[in-house]
């Protein structure tokens, strides 16, 4: 079959697939409704050999006239996006970036409300294993910022916070002075407004009126940097459109729809400042999506972790079961998994989840709102795995720490994604522009026969990594070109990073597409 052209790398995938009986986990032969088509187009009594082939090599021009279509309709997006469907498989396509420098400005936005002495003091005492697991891996080029949850006092609102410098430095600083600094810098208090506007806090203290020449957080956002967002806080986000009257209802409100009132313990409506019962306000929360769409804006690497609420809860922590009733929870109650008290709380006006974690501080036990708005975002820019209990004690927030320093240290040279590939020859790597224009086309490194335990065990910038995902765990040094790997911890999916001269084909502004197929589940 002639070669297609470049413009439809996926179409010539697909002419692979369809003619190749071989393919790795594909049926024998994909089932496009011929015989249908043959049944139509059946010629008639007497017709002649040459008509049924006519009528047979008719009916495939017209199918693969119609895969070629696939790729214009459906055009290039950021997000994942289902293009092709045959049987169990479905192709993926991911366009990211990677960090043309290994530098990174790290910005932490700290709850601040009344409940957070402890949290804060955690974080302090255990930041320096943070710091020095950046270092140990050579990553010295970095910037840390500390904001806070509130937006109704101006002197915060998306404001660096400082007492002696508001921007740490890692190139002008030592690691000592470092340290210091951020201990300062964490104490943001607990005297902040009980309506946490994580992400409203954010997205300012990363915009135009806020970085720009002469503003005050200006030098922070750098071009070509890694953004590395930490959320830490015992609220989830109410970032709200204004309709909320925060002076007269409680911040309660952002957690139930509209056809719901707050009830106290005696379970009668819970009444404003304004003697009126709390209606709820679910719906007028800004949606998490324009917040995804702000930092994708950003045109660089984003990574996004979290210590919140527990997001999810396990009746069975082994085998990761959610503790979850069919249909949604509709009391606390249904949350307890024997150990933990959790809450029953509506992550849309329409459905509950269970969430959330209990904590014993200075004699007094609380428990802590899910997370949910933080953890879509985290989920979009870290990994499903890179949240934390806000709950734990001081060991759970050194690894929460030690875990973000990892993802930070990873962004560098790693693509997320979110499904394992169905096999190596399903994947088509291409190294585009700013304009979306194919630059590269990276092949799959080859494996050398060198056995390594670490990248560094590799010359030439190669990359030390499995022969395959689902080969034997050997590790070997690799050529030039992409390699996948295996997903951390319990995520499900695989992550994909260039080897050798493949990594230096990364300019800025450039980024990395990735069209892959999946089973079905």
């Amino acid at each position: 079959m002639a070669s297609l052209p470049p413009v439809f790398p996926t179409l010539r995938m697909r002419f692979i697939l369809l003619r190749s009986s071989g393919w790795r986990g594909f049926p024998q032969r994909l089932d496009f409704r011929e015989p249908m088509m043959e049944q139509r187009h059946q010629p008639r009594k007497g017709s002649s050999e040459s008509a049924r082939r006519f009528w047979r090599r008719f009916g495939v021009t017209l199918l693969c006239m119609g895969m070629a279509f696939i790729p214009l309709m459906t055009g290039c997006n950021d997000y994942p996006l289902k293009r092709l469907v045959v049987k169990n498989y479905t192709e993926i396509t991911k366009t990211e970036s990677l960090a043309a420098v290994k530098a990174v400005d790290i910005l932490f936005v700290i709850d601040n409300s009344g409940s957070m002495e402890e949290e804060q003091a955690k974080l302090q005492r255990n930041f320096e294993a943070f710091i020095n697991e950046l270092v140990s891996k050579d990553i010295n080029d970095y910037q840390i910022g500390v904001i806070t949850t509130d937006m109704a006092d101006p002197s915060q609102g998306g404001r660096l916070q400082g007492k002696t410098v508001k921007i740490i430095n890692g190139q002008t600083m030592s690691k000592a002075v470092v340290i210091q600094n951020f201990k300062e810098n964490v104490i943001v208090g607990t005297t902040g407004t009980s309506y946490e506007k994580a992400l409203d806090a954010m997205k300012r203290a990363l915009s135009p009126e806020m970085i720009g020449k002469g503003k005050p957080n200006e030098g922070f956002l750098r071009d070509g940097a890694t953004l590395a967002i930490i959320f830490v806080g015992d609220e989830d986000d109410c970032s709200n459109n204004g309709s909320i009257r925060e002076n007269e209802v409680s911040s309660d409100v952002c957690r139930i729809p509209s056809d719901k009132v707050l009830l106290n313990d005696q379970g009668d409506p819970e009444l404003g400042n304004d003697g009126k019962p709390q209606r709820g306000q679910l719906e007028n929360l800004i949606p998490v999506k324009s917040y995804i769409d702000f930092l994708k804006g950003l045109n660089r690497k984003v990574v996004v972790g979290g210590i919140i609420g527990n997001p999810l809860v396990y009746k069975n922590e082994k085998e990761k079961v959610l503790i979850d009733p069919e249909g949604g929870c509709q009391k606390d109650i249904e949350c307890f998994n024997g150990s933990v008290e959790h809450r029953c709380v509506y992550i849309d006006p329409k459905t509950t989840k269970c969430g959330g974690c209990s904590v014993t501080e200075n004699g007094t036990k609380f428990t802590v709102a899910p997370g949910f708005r933080l953890f879509d975002i985290i989920k979009e820019f870290g990994g499903e795995s890179n949240w934390f209990p806000i709950c734990g004690n001081d060991a759970g927030f050194k690894t929460a720490l030690l875990d973000f320093a990892g993802l930070i240290i990873q962004s560098f040279d790693r693509i997320n994604l979110e499904r394992k590939p169905a096999g190596d020859q399903s994947v088509l790597v291409q190294v585009v522009n700013e304009n979306n224009e194919v630059t590269s086309k990276v092949e799959k490194a080859p494996a050398s026969d060198t056995p390594c335990t670490s990248d560094n065990d590799c010359s030439g910038g190669g990359l030390c990594a499995a022969v395959s995902l689902t080969g034997a765990a050997d590790k070997k040094c690799h050529g030039n070109g992409w390699v996948l790997e295996a997903a951390l911890g319990d995520a499900q999916g695989a992550v994909l990073r260039l080897s050798g001269e493949a990594s230096k084909l990364i300019e800025p502004g450039y980024k990395v597409k990735v069209v892959y197929v999946v089973k079905n589940e």
